[in-house]
């Protein structure tokens, strides 16, 4: 063996040496052309010569191993005998296999069957021939028995009947002896023959040992011995067993057995797939896709799966602020972006400011200035600006003065301004001091603006119900508890259970009407008076304090609100004292922090001063709570009454709210609105009036207006006219052709011209051209839609982590014409991982459009992606190299809705965890971990966990209710088996 083993060793040293000579020769020769054809080669004898694009190359024949210059034959026979279970013969470059005599070779050419010798002329016997396991017998007809040589037979039976002879007998000496055929012996009974392992291999199919009680048969390896202890058949460690898929040992041979999703075909071996879709639709809510050995619940677009894999959800794609760029609303399978007033929406999800300035003006007679989100009108020096905020009036005029809900007005004139003042109806109460000295002024000394319009003033209103307000106190305290605790469950309940008791004293008569309305603890400033009470380490001294609130009494004929406050005021007075008296005589007590304590003894403190509250809804005025009037609302927050905006009224008292004027009242409506009727007072298209209010006019021939509340009507241009009065749009101008969307009329040229680039009009017949968002433009003049307004910068973000690049106006269509280069690197000793959700490129645009990404700007460099048509298959990759330098490209043609590629950096030292998750072909054979891919929240989480594998831990216990089962035990194997190496 050692010395085999030399030789084998000597053998690939000097394989070994001559490649390596060989490969230094033709390091600096290097020789073109067809060697193999040309035989100039040195390949040996047993090798193939396999030309390449420089030289050739030699590698070995099956059935031999070397370098390809020396080849040695493999010895088959050497392991296992070859597979062959009696001979194993070894050939040139192969081996075969051979059997016994009376077996043959099973079809698979390594096992051994039977061979039926009776088959051929009944195996040479006179008369019948009996097949067995390894060999046959020959027989004889009744009245004759076999001969000596096994095949022929005689007449007579004599041995057999008088001796008992199981074969033949012979004479001798002693007598007639029994004997036995050739390959059996004689047992000890001198009558019965035992078979040999000479004859027919003992009857074993396999192996035959002989001992002295006859052949033991055992088979070859990966055989198992049948039951009857003779033949043998192949265990699943040969070819499976010739199962499809599973194969399980038995003493009746191998079983074969499907896994779960398939079932086992009639012959026994074959896995045919279980359709599971077909019975109840796989209890899928939607689709059902049968799979090989499986299935998986497909979901419409915009839904996935729960964790259940069944039920088909919707994705709230709103759930991620960075979705819109303002307000997002979710749809069944779908969302849709909003944007701000004095906004414009762009590239599906995008906002910008929209620049009113550019369209019309703005709707201003004279000058619009835009700004972020808004404009403004401004007027040329002589004029003001309406209230309408657009339209503008000679400076010297006053507006009408509007009175307020429930008023009376008294105007006069006094030299060149205007007076008027306001005091309440009969029977109303008014929201501050009204008499008719206080008086608001319009003229020359105000600039002919309302004076409380100029000092940005609300004017007072009226209103019917007026009530006393609550009165209340502010008492301190002090108890002593185990520990200090502030928090808010345990300062409610304090503060219900003082409240109940005040409430139910039988003495003291508080009818519900007494509040203790908040508590607070100080767990610090503690008087010092009261220190000396916690003289017990294991107690603590709580300070606090409490407002102490009565509700009013209702006002009577006889006791008016200064009456009913008095009232209240006694009744609060009176509460607090019982209050203290039940404190000092420790009959107080309340739960707290699980214990029942009691304030201490003359803790309690307020000052004489008393708080005046009004309910919400109600303001004070002069010790007197006032509804807030028709028109207007209670701010919670300000704690004010305001004026119900634009578009919106109120006509009840005391309200927190104001209702949304009724949909089909166009128009905004009015500051204040006291009615639905004044939700449409302004003039409405085609009709104009000096306020801008009722009653108007209808806009003259030659005039239309668009708008609401406005002073005047738009000329149609010189030498149009309007076929009536009240023309609503510039589309009523009699124009000699109506221009095409896309297009605008020229009112100067009186032509139809495109709308320029930046510019977009969807309508046709009008005189103008609406404006792209700020930062937006059009790929070409014409353009019919405002989403063909697109933002040219390139999209992205390069962290050092994680980042995304991204096509310009994403997820909109990118435009034309672009060129946008990224350039990502990685820290020291981190690589890159990119994943493409999925990429929207023209096909029919032959790769004008394209994305690559590659080492360098070189076009040699090393490229690891380049793609110019649309795919939809989630994909993921390492970077070729350490840094990634990334181009897209557009032509002048088509566009599509372009990408958004995320990818993060991780350590070096998780490359092969990294490659064997973005390898694994099962990452992306299943359509709902392709959804996972595309889902930017699961994928911000996968983003996560390889930037830091270590968070994959984090996710873990809860990322069964996130990500399908299936993705999770894929993740699971790997991160645990990369982690326990």
């Amino acid at each position: 063996m050692t010395a085999k083993l030399g030789v084998v060793c000597l053998c690939l040293t000097l394989v070994i040496m001559m490649d390596f000579m060989d490969c230094k020769k033709n390091s600096t020769r290097r020789r073109k052309g067809n060697a193999c054809e040309k035989g100039t080669h040195n390949c040996h004898k047993d090798a193939i010569c396999i030309n390449t694009r420089r030289r050739f190359r030699c590698r070995c024949k099956p059935g031999y191993y070397g370098n390809g210059k020396l080849c040695y034959e493999i010895n088959e026979c050497i392991y296992d005998n070859g597979g062959c279970v009696h001979f194993c013969q070894n050939t040139k470059g192969n081996y075969t296999c051979s059997c016994k005599n009376g077996f043959e070779l099973d079809s698979d050419g390594h096992n051994c069957i039977d061979k039926n010798e009776c088959l051929q002329n009944k195996g040479g016997c006179h008369h019948q021939c009996l097949n067995t396991l390894g060999g046959y017998e020959c027989k004889c007809n009744a009245g004759y028995s076999l001969s000596k040589d096994g095949r022929s037979c005689q007449y007579g039976t004599w041995c057999t009947e008088n001796l008992g002879c199981d074969h033949h007998c012979d004479s001798s000496a002693s007598g007639p002896q029994c004997a036995c055929r050739p390959g059996y012996t004689l047992i000890s009974d001198g009558k019965h023959c035992q078979q040999t392992c000479a004859v027919g291999n003992g009857g074993c199919q396999h192996n035959c040992t002989d001992t002295t009680s006859g052949p033991i048969c055992s088979c070859a390896p990966k055989y198992l011995l049948m039951e009857n202890n003779k033949t043998c058949i192949a265990s699943c460690d040969v070819n499976n067993g010739g199962c499809d898929r599973e194969c399980i040992d038995s003493r009746d041979g191998p079983k074969c057995q499907c896994p779960s999703g398939f079932h086992l075909h009639q012959d026994g071996r074959t896995c045919l797939d279980e359709d599971e879709c077909a019975v109840n639709n796989g209890g899928c809510s939607h689709k059902c896709l049968n799979t090989e050995g499986s299935y998986e619940c497909v979901c419409p677009k915009g839904f996935k799966v729960q964790y259940n894999q069944r039920v088909c959800v919707d994705i709230n794609e709103c759930e991620l602020n960075t979705t819109c760029d303002h307000h997002c609303v979710n749809t069944p399978g779908s969302y849709y972006c909003t944007c701000r007033e004095g906004y414009k929406i762009y590239g599906v999800t995008h906002c910008a400011d929209k620049n009113e300035c550019l369209e019309q003006n703005g709707g201003c007679q004279h000058s619009c200035v835009n700004k972020e989100g808004s404009f403004k009108c401004f007027c040329k020096t002589g004029y003001k600006l309406h209230s309408n905020r657009k339209d503008c009036l000679e400076w010297n005029n006053c507006l009408p003065f509007e009175t307020p809900a429930k008023t009376l007005t008294s105007c006069k004139q006094t030299g060149a301004d205007q007076y008027c003042s306001i005091q309440c109806e009969a029977n109303t109460h008014p929201s501050g001091v009204l008499n008719t000295n206080k008086y608001y002024t319009c003229g020359p000394s105000t600039q002919f603006q309302w004076s409380h319009s100029l000092q940005n003033v609300t004017l007072p209103f009226c209103s019917e119900n007026m009530r006393a307000p609550s009165v209340s106190k502010t008492i301190k305290f002090v108890f002593v508890a185990t520990r200090c605790r502030v928090k808010r469950r345990l300062r409610h309940e304090v503060q219900h259970n003082i409240t109940n008791q005040l409430n139910t004293l039988k003495k003291f008569k508080c009818r519900n009407s007494c509040k203790i309305n908040y508590v607070q603890i100080d767990c610090k400033r503690i008087p010092k008076k009261f220190r000396r009470l916690a003289r017990d380490v294991s107690k603590t001294v709580i300070a606090g304090q409490m407002e102490l609130e009565v509700r009013p009494f209702s006002t009577t004929k006889k006791c008016d609100i200064p009456c009913t406050t008095k009232r209240t005021e006694r009744r609060l007075k009176k509460a607090y004292k019982t209050l203290r008296k039940m404190v000092n005589k420790e009959q107080l007590f309340f739960r707290y922090d699980k214990q029942d304590v009691s304030f201490a003894k003359r803790s309690l403190k307020t000052k004489k001063v008393y708080g005046y509250d009004c309910p919400v809804g109600s303001i004070m005025a002069e010790l007197a709570c006032v509804d807030c009037g028709v028109g207007s609302y209670y701010n919670k927050s300000s704690h004010t009454c305001e004026l119900c905006r634009p578009g919106t009224y109120q006509d009840r008292e005391g309200q927190t709210g104001c209702k949304a004027c009724p949909p089909n009242i166009q128009g905004g409506g009015i500051l204040g609105a006291k009615s639905t009727s004044e939700c449409s007072i302004l003039c409405g298209p085609g009709t104009y009036s000096s306020s801008g209010k009722f009653p108007c006019k209808k806009c003259p021939r030659g005039k239309y207006q668009t708008d609401y509340g406005r002073t005047r009507c738009e000329d149609c241009g010189v030498g149009l006219s309007t076929i009536q009065d009240g023309a609503l749009s510039f589309r009523d101008c009699s124009t000699k052709v109506t221009c095409a969307a896309g297009n605008f009329f020229d009112v100067l040229k009186h032509l139809c011209l495109p709308c320029p680039v930046g510019t977009y009009q969807p309508t046709a017949g009008l005189n103008f051209c609406y404006a792209c968002p700020v930062s937006t433009s059009t790929d070409f003049v014409g353009s019919t839609n405002q989403s063909d307004c697109k933002n040219q910068e390139c999209g992205g973000q390069i962290g050092k982590l994680q980042g995304y690049i991204e096509s310009p106006n994403f997820p909109g269509d990118y435009p034309n014409s672009i060129q946008c280069t990224w350039k990502i690197k990685p820290g020291k000793k981190r690589r890159i991982l990119v994943i493409i959700p999925e990429i929207f490129l023209p096909k029919e645009d032959q790769c004008g459009d394209k994305l690559v990404m590659r080492k360098s700007s070189k076009p040699s460099s090393l490229t690891t992606y380049e793609v110019c048509e649309t795919t939809e298959k989630p994909r993921a990759f390492t970077s070729r190299s350490r840094r990634l330098w990334v181009q897209f490209k557009s032509d002048s043609q088509n566009t599509a809705g372009g990408f958004s590629i995320p990818f993060v950096t991780y350590n070096e030292d998780y490359q092969p965890l990294i490659e064997d998750i973005v390898r694994d072909g099962r990452l992306y054979s299943s359509y709902q971990h392709q959804s996972i891919l595309k889902d930017r929240k699961l994928l911000s989480v996968l983003m996560e966990v390889i930037s830091q594998p270590y968070n994959y831990f984090k996710y873990a216990n809860v990322s069964h209710t996130m990500m399908p089962t299936s993705f999770i035990q894929l993740l699971t194997e790997k991160v645990q088996r990369f982690f326990s190496t």
